[in-house]
């Protein structure tokens, strides 16, 4: 390397490639970490209440007819369905309950950009098998608090308080967490940060 340095300042060719190749370096670096931040603040952040809401965050079949069909599932089930609320450190949580009247329950855990809405249509075999549903809005989607998505991370902390809700608020025994997309992920972390 040191040869090669004193060569290249021996020969103002060599010096300027020198130059010219570190600037596109710098430059592609530069650009590589602009894209990278855009690309992680339009997917990753939620700047208001609106992104990633409880409203239907699909355009395309099978999602808009999974969606009716849960959405008629929760409608049908109105009357057992109770607000439910727990706090990981600063954040709010907000899910739904629906108490069927069972010692066992089942968590379905929505994916990144899917509020508690999406768990409606995973809950009807669960209700039917005799359990309890508890359907929960992530962090930083629906109406819990939050401005990052973690990917599962803390989510799976998030988690952890509700299973904790579950055992001391409604006295339920056993527990089934159903994880879909990257609530799949979240179940992976809980069981692997709590492995009873």
């Amino acid at each position: 390397l040191y040869y090669c340095l004193l060569n290249s300042l021996e020969n103002s060719f060599s010096l300027h490639f020198l130059l010219v190749f570190l600037v596109i370096v710098i430059l592609h670096l530069c650009i590589t970490m602009v894209a990278a931040t855009i690309t992680y603040v339009t997917t990753l952040v939620r700047r208001n209440k609106k992104k990633w809401d409880r409203s239907l965050q699909f355009t395309r079949e099978p999602q808009i007819s999974m969606d009716a069909i849960g959405i008629a599932w929760m409608k049908g089930n109105e009357q057992d369905k109770e607000d439910v609320h727990v706090v990981n450190g600063k954040i709010n949580l907000y899910g739904e309950y629906f108490d069927f009247g069972n010692d066992k329950c089942a968590m379905v855990l929505s994916g990144r950009t899917e509020s508690l809405r999406y768990g409606y249509y995973f809950a009807k075999p669960y209700a039917e098998s005799g359990y309890n549903v508890l359907v929960m809005d992530p962090r930083a989607h629906g109406l819990s608090d939050g401005v990052f998505n973690p990917l599962g991370r803390e989510e799976s902390k998030d988690d952890l308080k509700w299973i904790d809700f579950l055992i001391k608020e409604k006295g339920i025994k056993q527990i089934v967490l159903h994880g879909i997309s990257m609530g799949a992920a979240t179940v992976m972390l809980v069981n692997n940060t709590n492995p009873q």
